[in-house]
C-alpha cells in the first residue's frame, strides 16, 4: 500500500446541521483524529442551528459555518461540497461520530483509487435498544448491486450498508449533485446517480464511524411526496423498477417500526396513489400483520 504522509491530507469535512445537540461531540471526535492533519470544517445549517453552535466553535479555528435556510439535507450538502476548499472532501452526519484514524484510513484508499469514492465501515449503534456491531466490508460495489437494494424481498436484509456520511473522495471527481426533490433515501439515489455517470464506489474494512441508527426517524422522513419522486426517478434508471420499489421495498422500515398510525397512514397514501396488483396487495397484507405483531411487544 502506497505510504502517505499526514501532512499531505488536506480535508474537507462537511457536516449539514440542523442544531442536534451531538454535534459538540462530533467535532470533539474530528479532533481526536491523531491522523487529521490540514483540514476544514464547514458546517451548513439553517440561522437557528448554527447560532445554537456559537459556543463550541470559539477552541476550533478551522470552522466554516454557511447558513442553509431550507430544511433538506441534500441541498446543505451540495452547498458545502461546492464550497469546500481542500484536495479531499469527507461527508458525516450530525448525529454520529468520526473514529480515530478515519481521515488516514479512507484518504489513503482514496489515492489509490482516485476515480472512486471510498466508504469506510461502521460501528452500528440501534437507538431503540442500544445494542451495538459492527458492519465491515471490504468490496466493490458495482450498479446492479445498488438497483437491486431497491427491489429487494422485503422479507430479506439489505446487503449493502454505505452510509453518505461515512465516505471520502477526490474534489476533482465531478460528483453528481444530490437530488434536492429527495427528503429521504437522497443518499442511496445519489450513489446510484454516482455509479450511473461512471465513478466507482468501493468499501474498505476500516471502521471509521460510529452511526446511529434510528427506524422512528427514519419513518418520520417517509411521506408519499418523497416515494412519487423516487418512483419516477427509479422508473427512468431501469423500466418497472419503481413499480418493484413501491411494491416491495417503500413500506418496510414503516412496518418494522413501533409507529402503527404512521404504518397504517402510508400504506394507505400508496394504495390511493399506486396501481398494485393482487400479489402486491397480499405482500402489503403481510407486512400489515408483522407490523401489528410487533406493536404486541
Amino acid at each position: 500500500m502506497e505510504q502517505v504522509s499526514i501532512t499531505d491530507l488536506g480535508l474537507s469535512i462537511v457536516i449539514p446541521t440542523t442544531g442536534n445537540e451531538n454535534l459538540s461531540l462530533l467535532l470533539k471526535s474530528i479532533h481526536a483524529d491523531t491522523s487529521l492533519a490540514n483540514h476544514e470544517v464547514i458546517i451548513v445549517g439553517s440561522t437557528n442551528a448554527l447560532n445554537t453552535i456559537q459556543n463550541i466553535c470559539p477552541e476550533y479555528g478551522c470552522i466554516n459555518k454557511i447558513e442553509q435556510n431550507i430544511p433538506n439535507v441534500s441541498v446543505s450538502r451540495n452547498l458545502g461540497i461546492s464550497q469546500a476548499k481542500l484536495k479531499y472532501i469527507s461527508l458525516i452526519d450530525d448525529d454520529d461520530l468520526w473514529l480515530d484514524k478515519r481521515a488516514e484510513e479512507l484518504l489513503k484508499a482514496v489515492r489509490i483509487n482516485p476515480s472512486y469514492i471510498v466508504f469506510g465501515s461502521a460501528l452500528f449503534i440501534d437507538e431503540r435498544t442500544n445494542k451495538a456491531f459492527y458492519k465491515i466490508y471490504e468490496q466493490e460495489v458495482n450498479r446492479t448491486d445498488v438497483l437491486n437494494q431497491f427491489s429487494r424481498p422485503f422479507f430479506l436484509k439489505q446487503k449493502l450498508f454505505l452510509q453518505v456520511g461515512n465516505c471520502a473522495f477526490s474534489r476533482e471527481l465531478q460528483v453528481p449533485k444530490f437530488r434536492e426533490e429527495l427528503h429521504y433515501l437522497e443518499d442511496q439515489i445519489w450513489i446510484l446517480d454516482v455509479l450511473s455517470v461512471g465513478i466507482g464506489i468501493k468499501q474498505v474494512r476500516s471502521v471509521t464511524l460510529n452511526y446511529k441508527f434510528s427506524r422512528q426517524r427514519s419513518s418520520r422522513r417517509w411521506s408519499v411526496i418523497n416515494e412519487k419522486n423516487i418512483y419516477k426517478i427509479l422508473n427512468q434508471k431501469v423500466p418497472t423498477l419503481g413499480n418493484k420499489y413501491i411494491s416491495h421495498t417503500s413500506l418496510k422500515s414503516l412496518a418494522i417500526s413501533s409507529d402503527r398510525k404512521r404504518f397504517i397512514s402510508a400504506k394507505k397514501n400508496l394504495l390511493d396513489n399506486f396501481d398494485f396488483r393482487l400479489v402486491d396487495k397480499l405482500r402489503f397484507l403481510v407486512l400489515s400483520i408483522v407490523n401489528f405483531m410487533l406493536n404486541l411487544k
